[in-house]
């Protein structure tokens, strides 16, 4: 009876045991390591505008899909099924969860979404009026993402913001009158993002970085005015970034460009010359290939290939589909967490300060029959509408302002008897509380500053705020 009794034990110890193990591994904890995830497009989508974005952000029926590498025709898994459409695939650093754009039905707006991997049920995280498109997570815990504008005086446009990941503490962090899209987050914590001016006229494409808090952001990349970066950025295992570049047929694809990010103005190499032009996507690998997305000539689909960017050479065709177009390729792996900045902005305050060390230190030529050497005096100060004001320039050519923050500004300088110099220049902000500098005025880039401590700082900043008309109001210039 004992003996009966002990195994009757021994059984519900097992169960139990069992039990727990399954109750223990929780569906959200698993994961799809080494599938690829991609984009699948419509092929017969036309008007795909990579300049404004326009069926390239929203496509209407696209869905993301999972396949393994390996045997893709017998393992492809449509991941947003329950979506009228979805697009941009994002995975995150324990390569366990998906953050991704989709619209649950047609005509709602497109929203920020994230999936476990192991239970593949989907949360929304942005609840917006407007779209929201190409997420990607932070170190910290929160991502970015842009977000569609409709204000009248700069027509569609998408603005950079951050949010937890649960939709709250939604913070603006661009405030220049361009479009940011296609933003990835480097190694050094920084977000690196397309970014097209808009005002006072439509302007080229570039590559701009910036931290997360929205300070210190610059210009990081730009080629000839027709050759525009046109998909998501990566930053490879040995330092550099690749992006795919188009030149004026935008609609057709690019090349795939490859840069330095120590000297990224100046380091461009075209991995792809011996091709045409007909790149869409690119992903990295650990093995130095990447994932592509290439369209074969007189094929009307773009399919999923290894290119090998040494040898110029295409491998194994991963994926095609001729009634799809595959793009935006991620690997479900993990990768490591970027560096996690941080903030010195403070939104109590309204105002922030600039330093330039030098404004006669430019690489743009002087304006209309003004001499070369001319020496600029003043340094005139304007927003979107209006001159804010003109402050002097110390002898050695320096000045120190505090403008109004969260607010687009640009520059000239003026000569003694009022001429301009030069100018404008490109649109920057200042983020509440932040201090900037710049070795000149329209510098050339990549110049580091002399060791010597500019006349300007002796001096308490002059003080030029935007007038109310000039501010912004709910994420709106």
């Amino acid at each position: 009876m004992r003996g009966r009794r002990s195994i009757i034990i021994s059984v519900v110890i097992v169960l139990i045991i069992g039990l727990a193990g399954i109750f223990l591994v929780s569906p959200e904890e698993e994961s799809m390591k080494g599938m690829l995830i991609f984009s699948q497009v419509p092929a017969d989508v036309t008007g795909m505008d990579y300049r404004t974005g326009g069926n390239w952000r929203y496509p209407p029926q696209a869905r993301i899909v999972a396949v393994n590498p390996e045997k893709p025709a017998e393992t492809l898994t449509v991941l947003t099924g329950e979506f009228y459409s979805a697009r941009a695939p994002e995975i995150s650093y324990d390569a366990k969860r998906l953050l991704f754009s989709g619209q649950r039905k047609k005509g709602e707006p497109w929203q920020i979404w994230e999936m476990g991997l192991g239970n593949l049920q989907a949360r929304q995280v942005t609840s917006n009026l407007e779209n929201c498109t190409d997420p990607v997570y932070l170190p910290d815990d929160r991502i970015v993402f842009s977000r569609l504008e409709t204000d009248t005086s700069l027509g569609v446009n998408h603005t950079l913001y951050t949010s937890t990941l649960n939709g709250t503490e939604v913070k603006r962090i661009t405030f220049h009158p361009h479009s940011n899209f296609a933003s990835t987050v480097l190694q050094d914590g920084r977000i690196l993002m397309i970014s097209r001016q808009l005002y006072p006229s439509p302007g080229a494409v570039t590559l701009i970085v910036l931290r997360p808090d929205g300070t210190k952001a610059e210009l990081f990349y730009k080629n000839r005015e027709d050759d525009w970066p046109i998909s998501r950025s990566w930053e490879t295992d040995n330092g550099r970034v690749v992006f795919v570049e188009s030149d004026k047929n935008y609609s057709s694809g690019g090349n795939i460009v490859s840069i330095s990010q120590g000297r990224p103005l100046n380091s461009r190499k075209v991995l792809t010359s011996e091709f045409k032009e007909n790149f869409r996507s690119v992903f990295p690998l650990p093995s130095g290939n990447f994932i592509v997305s290439y369209r074969q000539p007189g094929v009307d689909s773009y399919a999923l290939l290894e290119f090998d960017p040494i040898e110029k050479r295409f491998g194994r065709l991963i994926y095609s589909d001729s009634d799809f177009h595959a793009l935006e390729p991620v690997m479900v792996a993990e990768r490591a967490r970027p560096k996690k900045l941080p903030s010195i902005v403070n939104e109590q305050k309204t105002t922030g300060w600039l330093l330039c060390l030098n404004s006669d230190l430019s690489d743009l030529p002087t304006t209309g029959n003004v001499p070369s050497l001319t020496k600029s005096k003043k340094i005139q100060v304007f927003g979107l509408n209006e001159v804010w004001g003109e402050v002097p320039i110390e002898e050695d050519g320096s000045f120190y302002i505090e403008i109004t923050a969260d607010t687009p500004v640009r520059f000239r300088t003026v000569s003694e008897n009022g001429q301009v110099v030069r100018g404008p220049s490109s649109w920057i902000w200042v983020r509440p509380n932040e201090r900037r500098g710049c070795v000149g005025c329209h510098e050339a880039r990549g110049l580091t500053a002399e060791n010597q401590v500019p006349l300007a700082i002796n001096k308490p900043p002059v003080s030029l705020l935007a007038p109310l008309s000039q501010h912004f109001v709910e994420g709106n210039p």
